[in-house]
């Protein structure tokens, strides 16, 4: 349940109609992710909440074997149909 306050819900600068957007948080236990390497092979892992490719740069790992030639699958177990269809997602 999500209360507006009714002082937010007065204020003479809201426009109507409002819409409310909670935070939606998913537990790390439900966050598997699987790291696939032509250097190291494929394992799985946690918290390595990263998107695209990895640079020296941004691990502060040098000469690391399989910078750049890495891919990392996130499967996220979430009910997603909580979400309502007109929502936007960020």
């Amino acid at each position: 349940t999500i209360d507006a306050s009714q002082e937010w819900l007065a204020d003479e600068a809201r426009v109507y109609p409002v819409r409310i957007d909670p935070t939606v948080t998913v537990p790390t236990e439900n966050l598997i992710d699987t790291v696939t390497s032509s250097v190291h092979g494929t394992y799985q892992g946690r918290g390595y909440g990263y998107v695209g490719y990895i640079t020296q740069e941004m691990t502060g790992i040098w000469n690391a074997k399989d910078v750049g030639r890495t891919r990392i699958y996130s499967k996220i177990n979430y009910d997603f149909s909580k979400i309502p269809k007109e929502a936007k997602i960020d």
